[in-house]
């Protein structure tokens, strides 16, 4: 197996530059600083992920970890120094993230709706059920209100919803995850009121 070419094996006569150096360089638009930090850091990145979940592929969760670094880097943002601390910091945030959009979800629509032979029950249900979605939903902040709407009712995608919001895409979808666990949690906080009566 062929090792990596590291910073100073292609520059012999040099000292090894330091983390804070790389990362000065990677600023000023050095690409090669900045695999020089991904040779260094990879196995331990691989050994924080490893330790942080089970449920994902550590070097897939690596590679997106330095991807979100180099990008708040070439943002103005980002490590100055401490570049191990702030890639442990991300392999925890893509980790959670990542957990977060591969629950499970339950699609309402799938539940069966219980039967009845009256229709005038079925009126009232109706009725009910349409009021205490309308106030689980005026619940809600107003973004997360906006969120709901747009992609449920309008049908628009995350890339349209974030352009009209200002904000990112996978803010969007994080959004809109929220919104609909805080719609759920009205209607059963509703529904446990209306029972309760």
């Amino acid at each position: 197996m062929q090792m990596p070419t590291t910073f100073s094996s292609r520059f012999p006569d040099l000292t090894e530059p330091t983390d804070i150096e790389l990362l000065a360089a990677t600023r000023a638009g050095d690409e090669r600083a900045f695999g020089e930090l991904w040779t260094r850091h990879l196995a331990i990145g691989i050994t924080i992920a490893r330790r942080v979940t089970n449920d994902i592929d550590a070097h897939d969760l690596v590679s997106e970890a330095f991807c979100r670094v180099l990008q708040a880097i070439r943002n103005g943002a980002g490590p100055t120094d401490q570049f191990r601390g702030y890639l442990a910091a991300s392999i925890r945030s893509v980790a959670a993230t990542w957990a977060r959009a591969s629950r499970p979800m339950v699609d309402l629509d799938s539940i069966p709706e219980p039967a009845f032979d009256d229709d005038r029950l079925t009126a009232i249900d109706d009725h009910d059920d349409h009021a205490r979605v309308v106030a689980a939903f005026r619940a809600l902040p107003e973004r997360w209100q906006t969120a709901l709407w747009q992609s449920t009712v309008k049908e628009r995608s995350n890339a349209e919803i974030a352009e009209e919001m200002g904000i990112k895409t996978t803010a969007v979808a994080m959004l809109t995850l929220r919104a609909r666990a805080g719609l759920r949690k009205e209607w059963a906080a509703l529904s446990a009121e209306s029972i309760a009566v």
